[in-house]
């Protein structure tokens, strides 16, 4: 079930999580945690099972069933399939999408093989009417000043059409030639945003489109997880298609700020990557080791600790992931009362509890203190995206095939002498000290040794 679909790129929604426990709403969900995703406007199921359903729901009028909306509601199922895939116990999935026919408009160079928002809108409201959808109506008031989006959710319904469907459907990427170089807007909207063409967002586009078209050359399989995240279905290998392993660059408020390499096969979950082929060989992952502190001692002319989430080599692990997610919330925040509260509600922690641990995270670091609560997190990004595409260009001329997973890499294990070469190269030559690297875990497979 579901071998069409990949998984989207969730977060939780702390924002519809409160609202939900209020008495503004009344859900069977509240309580429970909630992760939401935007829905790609790009892809969309198609096949003779949607146009079925494009002709119940629109009629056989020429002008209610035209191509455009039949591809709206090819793109609302898929990202309705998408949230089902999606929760596992405790954790409920669904998507946000304004129903103000104003949002999601964009400048002419991201347009292209889009469905509008409005589009996809009506085809949703439609499913929900048939009953394979539901939705929390968004809205603004004194509780919730930045808006709330509607939040939608696949119903039992749409399940069981995918179940019986399925063999009959495909899914198809609207664009042709998709943008690959993304500009958003410095806000909380991270609205897509225009920009002249240059010299520099040139060079970038045509580098994107050839190691994107090198790494299409190879044959990309995995072994998929159970919907609830549990075990491997066992049998089965999907093969990612060459839309998902095309990656964007997504750069924030200007073109030094952000910068990471995005595509929809990096959203695997993690042991679905451990399984991953290139053409039928084995893959290992390998990534830098705490990167961003790391990155922020050598950008000052420092030495790094070996291990910035344990300079002292005395947490456990459960203490270790902790002091990880206190440097990413001291990295990424404006202060340190958003930083403690982040790591409070990330981790569960009291406010007072979240305080000693940033507390202790900061004096272990004291000699970077001064890039902490700075937002540092938008010139990280643009130099690890460096690092990146100085990989990617070295795996290219080389010939090894390779998919970058923001700071991580993924090769054949017989490419992985080379591949580790051109990540230790990237880092000294950029930063003139030596990186550290990790290592991907791989998960349970020994049922694949007795089929």
């Amino acid at each position: 079930m579901y071998s069409l679909v990949l998984p989207p790129k969730t977060r939780r929604n702390y924002k519809w999580q409160a609202a939900l426990a209020t008495s503004h709403f009344e859900s069977p969900i509240a309580g429970k945690d909630l992760v939401t995703f935007s829905p790609n406007r790009a892809l969309g199921f198609c096949g003779s099972p949607v146009d079925a359903l494009s002709k119940e729901l629109h009629g056989d009028g020429l002008a209610n069933r035209s191509k455009v909306r039949i591809k709206a509601l090819g793109c609302a199922l898929y990202a309705l399939a998408q949230a089902a895939l999606m929760p596992v116990d405790g954790q409920v999935c669904g998507f946000v999408h304004s129903e103000n026919n104003n949002a999601g408009k964009l400048p002419g160079r991201y347009k292209d093989g889009f469905i509008t928002a409005t589009g996809l809108t009506k085809e949703l409201k439609l499913l929900e009417e048939k009953g394979w959808a539901g939705r929390y109506k968004g809205n603004r008031g004194k509780d919730y000043d930045k808006g709330l989006a509607t939040l939608w959710f696949p119903a039992e319904n749409l399940v069981e059409w995918m179940s019986a469907y399925e063999p009959d459907l495909t899914v198809t990427n609207f664009q042709g030639e998709p943008e690959l170089l993304v500009l958003k807007s410095d806000c909380s909207e991270k609205k897509l945003e225009d920009y002249p063409d240059t010299g520099e967002t040139q060079r970038i586009q045509h580098l994107l489109g050839k190691t994107n078209l090198a790494r299409q050359q190879y044959r990309w399989s995995y072994h998929p997880l159970s919907s609830d995240g549990r075990q491997f279905i066992e049998d089965e290998l999907r093969i990612l298609p060459n839309w998902s392993l095309v990656c964007r660059r997504v750069f924030n408020g200007d073109f030094e700020s952000g910068g990471r390499f995005y595509c929809a096969a990096q959203n695997l979950r993690k042991d679905e990557r451990a399984t991953l082929e290139i053409d039928s060989q084995p893959t290992v992952e390998t990534d830098y080791k705490s990167l961003h502190p790391r990155m922020l001692y050598h950008m000052n002319g420092l030495e790094a600790p070996d291990d910035c989430y344990d300079p002292y080599r005395v947490k456990s692990k459960e203490q270790r992931q902790l002091t990880k997610m206190a440097c990413m919330m001291a990295i990424n925040s404006k202060s340190q009362v958003s930083a403690v509260k982040a790591l409070a509600r990330e981790a569960g922690l009291a406010y007072e509890d979240a305080e000693g641990v940033i507390a202790t995270f900061v004096l272990e670091h004291s000699q970077i203190s001064n890039e902490f609560y700075s937002e540092s997190w938008k010139r990280l990004q643009f130099v690890d995206s460096q690092l990146v595409e100085s990989v990617l260009v070295c795996c290219m001329e080389a010939e090894i095939p390779v998919l970058p997973i923001h700071d991580s890499f993924i090769t054949t294990t017989q490419c992985s002498v080379k591949l580790l070469g051109f990540v230790k190269s990237a880092y000294r030559d950029l930063l003139g000290f030596d990186c550290r690297l990790d290592f991907g875990g791989q998960p349970d497979m020994s049922w694949l040794e007795q089929r």
